[in-house]
């Protein structure tokens, strides 16, 4: 990328919806920024995230987080950290008027609201019982005679076969949640791009990468053009195609500080380790890993630091649980004050990656090079050790997965013929127990696939059914997956 992002742009506050452009808020001291979060908020979108599975199954009388606390934590997370670089934006010069440090931390904490507001039921292994079900059935699965892969190109194919939540969330935010605009909530371009956390399509994803930005899809084709003009009009297009907004760093941290503290204290709750095999876990983590994580003395002497605190902290209490807690506050309190200094340069042996940052050039996480770069790792690989293969969630991997592989093979077949009319051959005509499915889907996911699939190819709108089915399923609760799969299968 030739030259610097201006804050200008990347804080652009101009809606796209016709009916909502505005740039400056008619209620005093609310600002647009702030109008976002309330749109956000209230939305049933969001709603349903208190009935979806963050790590851990939902039980009845559960203490553990949902989505929806999850995107709550990281909301605040990111509204602190985004203070944070505001005030140190405003203090260096670069907040055009009249943008506040707040409206940054609002920004921030608004995106981070919503970034887990694509995701399917039953936690992250949804997204890849979804993608491994296209993997399997583009090529079982004919539309007139020939298999679905035949009338999708290369692009189309990898959208589905790598359903992705980061995308959805794009996806539903911009079209698939209309309740008064044709641009789905009508969010703020500063908002949406703070969102977009891998800004590459499917066919250019690559997890081995160095580059953080690639691990991941961030925009499905239907959404290409729109995300184009997103990066146009927040400057973070370039030549070779699309960078990080610098807020998404931010973002990333948030979600990354909230899952590896508030994630591992809900598996210690449910007993899924001792406090010695933690503490054991860490240091042994540290120094069998700090080589190859390229740790300095000073990083490892950190973490050291971090986990002799819990130690201390276990001879004070007095219960094992309360100093847990009281350790995770602590270890988040640092980890969100080296965030903020792995965004601005300067703080005491802290790496200034604001420039790159600001060139489109960063290829990390900001957490990394920090002094408790380290420490985030270790607490990562802790969740790995201890709670991603324990029976809970082994149990809601395989119900998640016979749940979502046979709502996926009924509503799949019920969508290819949508839009047969009378006229068409009887065999390329729904049958009636298509129809009553079709019934089922939502008029904004239908009003969305219309307005989409207008002059569109034959190839393109059967894409655009597909998509129309991935809509539905990733928008349901797990309780809703869950007792519509009893209901179609005849369990009552």
């Amino acid at each position: 990328m030739s030259g610097m992002m201006n804050w200008q742009q990347l804080l652009s506050d101009a809606r796209w919806g016709s009916r909502h452009r505005i740039t400056a808020s008619p209620q005093k001291n609310r600002s647009n920024y702030d109008r976002d979060y309330g749109r956000i908020l209230f939305s049933s979108a969001f709603r349903r995230l208190q009935d979806k599975t963050q790590v851990f199954p939902l039980g009845r009388n559960d203490y553990v987080r949902t989505r929806l606390t999850h995107s709550l934590e990281v909301a605040h997370i990111g509204s602190s950290l985004g203070m944070l670089a505001g005030e140190w934006l405003a203090k260096k010069g670069s907040l055009p008027s009249p943008i506040m440090p707040s409206d940054v931390a609002t920004i921030v904490s608004t995106a981070c609201l919503a970034h887990d507001i694509g995701n399917p039921p039953f936690g992250h292994f949804g997204e890849v019982v979804i993608g491994d079900w296209f993997k399997s059935h583009l090529d079982r699965l004919s539309y007139k005679g020939r298999p679905l892969s035949q009338w999708l190109d290369r692009q189309m194919k990898a959208d589905l076969c790598h359903f992705e939540g980061n995308a959805q969330a794009l996806r539903l935010l911009t079209k698939v949640y209309r309740v008064d605009s044709a641009f789905g909530m009508d969010l703020m371009p500063a908002v949406l791009n703070t969102l977009v956390k891998y800004p590459v399509d499917s066919t250019r994803v690559d997890k081995a990468s160095a580059d953080v930005k690639l691990h991941k899809l961030g925009y499905y084709k239907a959404e290409e053009a729109l995300f184009g003009a997103l990066a146009s009009a927040t400057g973070t297009r370039t030549v070779e195609g699309f960078c990080r907004h610098p807020l998404t760093y931010i973002l990333e941290a948030a979600d990354d500080i909230a899952y590896a503290t508030a994630d591992l204290e809900d598996a210690y709750k449910k007993g899924l380790f001792t406090l010695d095999e933690f503490e054991r876990f860490f240091r042994d983590t540290l120094e069998a890993k700090k080589d190859d994580w390229g740790l300095n003395g000073g990083q490892v002497k950190k973490s050291a630091e971090m986990i002799d605190e819990l130690t201390r902290l276990r001879e004070r209490e007095s219960s094992s649980m309360a100093a847990f807690q009281r350790w995770i506050a602590y270890a988040r309190h640092w980890l969100m004050y080296t965030a903020a200094f792995g965004f601005v340069p300067y703080g005491a042996g802290q790496t200034d990656s604001y420039s790159a940052i600001m060139e489109g050039t960063f290829r990390r996480e900001i957490m990394e090079g920090t002094f408790h770069g380290g420490s985030i790792r270790i607490l990562k690989a802790a969740m790995g050790r201890f709670a991603y293969d324990s029976e809970g969630i082994l149990t809601l991997e395989l119900a998640a997965q016979t749940i979502l592989t046979t709502l996926l093979s009924r509503f799949v077949p019920a969508v290819l013929y949508l839009d047969a009319g009378d006229d068409a051959p009887e065999e390329y005509r729904p049958t009636a127990a298509e129809k009553k499915l079709v019934k089922l889907l939502s008029e904004n996911q239908l009003a969305c696939y219309r307005a989409d699939a207008e002059g569109k190819d034959e190839g393109y709108r059967l894409y655009l059914r597909l998509l129309l089915v991935t809509d539905f399923i990733s928008g349901m609760t797990d309780s809703y997956a869950k007792n519509l799969y009893q209901e179609l299968t005849g369990i009552y």
